[in-house]
């Protein structure tokens, strides 16, 4: 078990139950193990059977030029279109693939039984989260910058949603009947510029939106919701929070129907490009034209900016400059920034930069408030998840911090954080072994070597089957499943390995490889 065990307690009088922490404390991204195993492929053997048929019908052998040519078409292409339900017939196919396949499919299916699984969680865990879903008092938000969970009370929580939705200056609360006829008006204004635009956009998104905004007709209304700010601490009594809302302007709160009146609602897929490429405008325009002498570096990812300040050297002429750059920045349609007082050193984002001997040094910046809950080992998360975070964080390290002590460091603290949830030592120094390596590699490569290994991983990516089901630790493994492709499909014996094997068209299939794709069941935070 995990020795690190905590959560962030922010109702007014303590009111969780403190044993609470060896559920919550286990992470919001926690698996519960199903009660059940695997039993019916159903969906899995439908899916995989058409991705087969797919690849055989479409193969065209292992042509170069081919790949290429598809690799471009997919690098031009909209990221926004419909798929296609497209399936080839079995007579367009020839008989030896769906005997191939078959074959495989029933086997597999006959090594997964469905019968009662072991419980990851200990009697008095489960019993804890029994008496959370049941308690009508508590709820359990997340905390803004991935902090953790907290705990709140129902009318904490909705205190402190209200004190966002009563600004009229930013929100109108709607009657039902009033918000659905504001979505039909935005429905049929969306159409029109669809229509208006299509040749500018494009058919493919235009379908696209359109099927969208189709599949959610009935539940036209995106969710509110609140993370608490606890980085910036309490502020007259009260924990700040931040509003979110999914999908769109107007949503929903409970039974309360709302329109965001002023900017876009935050949650909103397409918020971060609009914001950036709205106030670019505002920058090209005014900021950097006015302020590129003093201001000879300024970059901004969404609404966190940073620049270096040449400081002139009478303290009155940098003092009414800076503030009359802060009031060019300011009003932009509402927009008020908050900005730290300049320094040769600063937190920016995730990390704290110095300016040392006039020259730029960086390390990781981490908030007091982490709680550091990484996933545990007996999560029901599969095996490569954890891979994965250490490979990924070793990276981070290595590429942003300028010393290699620090980078040390900070892996060294990273290592020690994960043993106190629980994983040895002895199962995580192979693992940073080869996250070293990867991170090395990685930060040899150019931007043509990132651009060749993209594509090479697209076109892979093409040549593989994904046998897609949901993880359960009590499963058949993988390489189950993966022996019984080879022997069935891939390489049967005494018949033509798969990559040999042709399609009507008299092509050669050119893939061999089986991939499972693992999806997650529900988290605790779900």
């Amino acid at each position: 078990m995990p020795t690190n065990m905590a959560f962030h307690d922010l109702t007014k009088n303590k009111q969780a139950p403190p044993a609470a922490k060896s559920l919550l404390g286990l992470g919001s991204k926690f698996i519960v193990t199903p009660d059940t195993t695997t039993g019916s492929l159903e969906s899995t053997m439908t899916r995989i059977r058409r991705d087969f048929s797919l690849a055989v019908f479409f193969a065209s052998g292992n042509d170069e030029f081919l790949d290429e040519c598809a690799y471009d078409q997919y690098k031009s292409r909209s990221k926004l279109y419909v798929k296609s339900k497209f399936t080839p017939k079995e007579t367009d196919l020839p008989a030896w693939a769906f005997g191939r396949l078959d074959r495989f499919l029933s086997k597999v299916q006959s090594i997964f039984k469905k019968r009662r699984a072991t419980s990851n969680l200990l009697p008095y865990q489960q019993q804890m989260m029994e008496t959370l879903l049941n308690d009508p008092e508590l709820l359990f938000p997340e905390t803004d910058k991935g902090l953790g969970p907290c705990s709140v009370t129902y009318n904490q929580y909705v205190t402190d949603c209200l004190k966002h939705l009563l600004n009229e200056e930013c929100y109108k609360i709607l009657p039902e009947e009033e918000a659905r006829q504001c979505i039909a008006i935005l429905e049929e204004q969306i159409g029109a510029w669809l229509s208006k635009f299509r040749r500018v956009i494009g058919s493919p998104a235009v379908e696209f939106i359109r099927k969208h905004m189709s599949e959610n007709s009935a539940s036209p209304f995106g969710q509110f919701y609140a993370l608490y700010k606890i980085h910036k601490g309490m502020k007259d009594g009260a924990w700040p929070t931040r509003p979110v809302c999914s999908d769109n302007n107007y949503f929903k709160f409970g039974d309360i129907f709302c329109h965001q009146t002023s900017g876009t609602a935050m949650g909103t897929p397409p918020a971060p490009s609009w914001a950036t490429i709205t106030f670019g405008i505002h920058e090209e325009e005014l900021i950097m034209p006015k302020w590129a002498e003093q201001m000879p570096f300024y970059l901004r990812f969404i609404d966190d900016g940073i620049g270096i300040w040449l400081v002139d050297e009478d303290p009155a002429v940098f003092e009414e400059q800076f503030k009359q750059f802060q009031q060019d920045m300011h009003g932009w349609y509402g927009l008020n920034w908050t900005f730290t007082k300049p320094s040769t050193s600063i937190d920016f984002m995730d990390l704290t930069i110095t300016i040392v001997n006039g020259k730029i040094e960086t390390t990781i910046f981490e908030k007091a408030q982490n709680l550091y809950l990484y996933i545990p080992p007996h999560s029901s998360h599969p095996r490569g998840v954890l891979t994965g975070l250490i490979c990924g964080q070793v990276l981070r390290f290595r590429r942003l911090c300028s010393k290699r002590s620090d980078a040390n460091k900070k892996i060294q603290e990273f290592a020690k954080r994960l043993m106190d949830r629980g994983h040895t030592r002895e199962k995580l120094e192979p693992i940073f072994a080869k996250a070293e390596v990867n991170a090395s590699n990685y930060l040899k490569r150019t931007e043509s070597d990132m651009e060749l290994l993209e594509k090479k991983k697209w076109i892979k990516s093409n040549k593989q089957i994904f046998f897609h089901l949901q993880y359960h630790p009590e499963d058949p493994p993988s390489r189950d499943i993966q022996k019984l492709w080879t022997d069935l499909v891939a390489e049967p014996t005494g018949d033509r390995p798969l990559h040999e094997m042709k399609n009507m068209d008299g092509h050669k299939v050119g893939f061999n490889n089986l991939v499972v794709a693992y999806s997650r069941p529900l988290n605790l935070r779900n």
